[in-house]
């Protein structure tokens, strides 16, 4: 049975959740053996970690089963704190990285980004929820300021030109 987990020290991030996703206010660290229970003995398929902490990265290692993916999602900003363990070897764990400015045959992110808006535009991909704040465009210090900041309520940043 496949199981989506979401762990953030953000509940109001969490509401945001799609439903059926087990959720745990709290960083991943800190929910390790409760996701491990959860986990049950196969592990889960992938772990996805775009905390932006370079100590989840150990604990998604812990938490992978035998030949499972750890994708980095993002950028910690100091990449160099994030360590390889025992456990990558033991495991023989795949650790993938994705950035946007990554590009490989077709899939570029000129591709990628023309998908999502058909997505969007055909009602395929629901945001509704997503966007929890709007800046016109000469605010674009605040919207900085919100996202640095790492505000709990902050979800989704819109820059909305409408007004232009």
């Amino acid at each position: 049975m496949a199981r989506t987990v979401m762990c953030d020290l953000s509940k109001e991030r969490l509401s945001h959740a799609p439903r059926g996703v087990v959720s745990y206010a709290c960083s991943v660290i800190e929910s390790v053996k409760a996701l491990r229970d959860l986990s049950t003995r196969e592990g889960f398929q992938a772990i996805i970690d775009c905390t932006g902490n370079a100590d989840a990265f150990s604990a998604a290692l812990s938490l992978a089963p035998p030949l499972g993916k750890v994708i980095l999602l993002g950028d910690t900003g100091f990449p160099g704190r994030q360590s390889l363990s025992s456990q990558m070897m033991k495991k023989s764990l795949s650790v993938i990285g994705a950035h946007e400015h990554q590009n490989c045959s077709e899939l570029t992110s000129s591709a990628i980004d023309e998908l999502f808006f058909e997505l969007v535009l055909r009602g395929a991909m629901d945001l509704d929820g997503l966007v929890t704040h709007r800046f016109a465009p000469e605010r674009y210090a605040d919207a900085y300021a919100l996202a640095t900041d790492r505000n709990e309520g902050a979800v989704g940043i819109l820059f909305d030109w409408s007004d232009e």
